[in-house]
């Protein structure tokens, strides 16, 4: 197989992780408490901000209140795969969600420029290199809006 056909089967197989139709296992986290995560962060803004504080909250502000080890989890616990050979990981993001995740650009993910439209909705890529063993990647956005 030729480079140019493997990153596009690549691309259309994150393509499908992202549309929720790839295999089950690949969409588990093996590890990371992801829902633990979330609700262990709205218990702590819930105690330590105030409800016009939290009324108030964008984004950004939630971003800042991770916790390193929350961060962590959020970015590397969503999704989980082993690779047995060195690969380039396309991350296909749905650009109605918003901004990118805070953990693509924190691990490394460069944005490609290639843009792709389906069912009315704009795609962008982002790549990354990753040595043979276990790759984790993180939830698609802090607002909960949308499908992974």
């Amino acid at each position: 197989m030729k480079p140019d056909k493997r990153r596009l089967s690549l691309v259309l197989s994150c393509l499908a992780l992202a549309l929720g139709c790839g295999p089950a296992d690949a969409r588990k986290s093996a590890r990371a408490p992801v829902p633990e995560t979330v609700a262990g962060i709205v218990q702590r803004l819930q105690r330590e901000l105030s409800a016009e504080e939290r009324i108030a909250l964008t984004v950004a502000r939630v971003e800042a209140f991770l916790t390193p080890g929350e961060r962590e989890i959020l970015g590397t616990g969503h999704v989980r795969f082993k690779v047995n050979v060195p690969v380039i990981v396309t991350i296909v993001r749905d650009t109605s969600l918003g901004d990118e995740p805070f953990w693509l650009k924190e691990r490394g993910f460069q944005a490609t420029g290639f843009k792709t439209r389906l069912s009315n909705r704009e795609f962008d890529t982002w790549e990354k290199a990753f040595p043979a063993g276990e790759i984790g990647l993180g939830i698609h956005n802090l607002t909960g809006r949308g499908l992974h």
